[in-house]
């Protein structure tokens, strides 16, 4: 609709003023911010959408479903023809799939990550062998830190996340933590790789 000039796309300021509101509502009716754009009460978070933000494994069931298991990324065919085809073929209905580097995983982390519930040092260490507080405080500006993230110490780990005017930034936060990240790696994160057709669609889960 956009594209089509159906839609007009809302001002930033006034768009950055909605944000704010919103946020200011949400806390004050009980409401905890744990992702760039959801909100609940203690102890009732979104255990699906968690399950993308963590990286951890999922398993696709039926048409257009997708899952990730190993490192790799697959998905089903979106039409029931071809899914039902390809189920009576091969057993499965799967479209394709796609194997992620260890440099895209850990991109992946970390973009997934700072947009929610923050960056574990322990965690990356023991999945990535990197000590991402020392990367954030060697590579982005202090000011950044102190104006648009908390370091929490939470039994024995230092947790990196965002705080409310962090996540109105989040694009621009997770741009600087992924080209802090290419640097100390040495590559490009060549996001979504795989290749698009009319039956498989892929870009990161629909959060």
């Amino acid at each position: 609709m956009l594209q089509k000039g159906l839609v007009t796309p809302q001002d930033d300021d006034k768009d950055a003023g909605m944000y704010a509101i919103t946020i200011d509502l949400m806390k004050k009716a009980g409401y905890e911010q744990y992702e760039v754009s959801n909100f609940a009460k203690s102890n009732l978070r979104c255990t699906h959408n968690r399950t993308y933000w963590q990286a951890k494994e999922y398993l696709a069931f039926g048409p257009s479903a997708h899952g990730y298991i190993n490192h790799t990324r697959y998905w089903n065919f979106r039409n029931l023809k071809r899914y039902f085809e390809a189920v009576q073929l091969n057993g499965i209905g799967e479209a394709s799939r796609e194997e992620l580097s260890f440099t895209n995983r850990l991109y992946e982390s970390a973009f997934l990550g700072i947009r929610s519930e923050g960056l574990s040092r322990t965690q990356f260490m023991k999945d990535y062998g990197i000590d991402i507080i020392d990367i954030m405080q060697t590579s982005i500006d202090s000011q950044i830190i102190e104006e648009f993230l908390i370091m929490q110490n939470i039994e024995n780990d230092i947790i990196l996340r965002l705080n409310s005017k962090g996540f109105a930034i989040c694009d621009e936060i997770s741009l600087r933590i992924i080209t802090a990240l290419e640097e100390k790696m040495g590559s490009i994160w060549e996001s979504s790789g795989y290749e698009e057709d009319d039956e498989a669609l892929l870009n990161l889960p629909i959060l």
